[in-house]
């Protein structure tokens, strides 16, 4: 789901060790499991974010990447892969990954980055005491998504259309705090379902003939969102410190420092919207 809509979209680490500081003589092996078709911008924050720590692809360093395309079913065989492989670790880079390589393994150390709730999705127990084998980060999606709908409102305040893929776990308790939060401020919404290209194609073509005034999906006119590279750096983090002998239990599930608004006024103008000045003001970054 690459293509993003020219509508209004609202987004439904610590430093390193040092190469010097990476164990002596040990290899590392490290699954990275994710849904979509190969490596993004996104993966390379992470080996970068390994770098930092000392741990350098092809020399102390093996990453074995399994992606599952938009087939999150297809997840759970290559999480079972990974775990025949007898990696270190499993970095999960979405809930759904997570919850494949949880069925997977209650052995192998997993961190995982999820914008979703993970002790609301299952993965650990809270917190602060995660449990079991998991840990990461958290960007705690459905907190966002009422702020989000607050900011719709304040931009183009009419029918708000939820674009979803109604094959992540996640979708049905997300998709339930939208409508909580657009109901309050009565507002209207519909949803519209979407798991690969070709019904990505038929959504689109759909809110097209009913010309929402505005859409939740990835990108667009505005971002209210935690900064994806921090929290990605984080996990890094987090596998490093495991590879370095630490257990994902004692490790707390860490959350996103800072949540970022990005206007962007070239989509504006193209949308022939004005932009409020309180969301202009509120802007971390303003793209002209």
């Amino acid at each position: 789901m690459k293509r993003r809509a020219l509508l209004l979209g609202l987004l439904v680490l610590s430093s390193g060790a040092g190469m010097a500081n990476a164990q002596p003589g040990k290899k590392a092996r490290v699954g990275l499991l994710t849904p979509g078709v190969g490596l993004s911008p996104r993966h390379e924050v992470f080996r970068d974010a390994l770098r930092t720590h000392g741990w350098v692809e092809g020399q102390n360093l093996t990453i074995e990447y399994r992606f599952g395309g938009d087939d999150y079913e297809r997840l759970r065989a290559l999480a079972d892969d990974l775990v025949q492989l007898k990696v270190d670790v499993i970095y999960a880079a979405t809930a759904p990954s997570a919850q494949a390589a949880k069925i997977a393994t209650r052995d192998i150390p997993i961190v995982f980055h999820t914008l979703n709730d993970p002790v609301r999705a299952g993965l650990v127990a809270s917190f602060s005491r995660p449990g079991g084998n998991l840990t990461g980060n958290a960007g705690l999606g459905p907190e966002l998504d009422r702020k989000r709908i607050e900011l719709l409102k304040e931009i183009v305040p009419a029918v708000v259309t939820v674009l979803i893929n109604p094959s992540n776990v996640m979708t049905a308790p997300r998709l339930g705090v939208v409508e909580d939060a657009a109901r309050a401020l009565k507002l209207q919404t519909r949803a519209i379902e979407a798991s690969d290209q070709k019904s990505l194609d038929r959504a689109l073509q759909t809110m097209a003939r009913n010309k929402p005034a505005g859409l939740i999906e990835e990108g667009g006119l505005i971002e209210y969102a935690p900064n994806q590279n921090q929290l990605i750096k984080q996990a890094a983090a987090y596998v490093d410190r495991i590879l370095r002998g630490a257990r994902p239990f004692e490790l707390p599930i860490e959350q996103a420092e800072k949540v970022d608004v990005v206007v962007n006024l070239k989509t504006a103008k193209a949308l022939g919207i004005s932009m409020p000045m309180t969301v202009l003001h509120r802007a971390d970054h303003v793209i002209e």
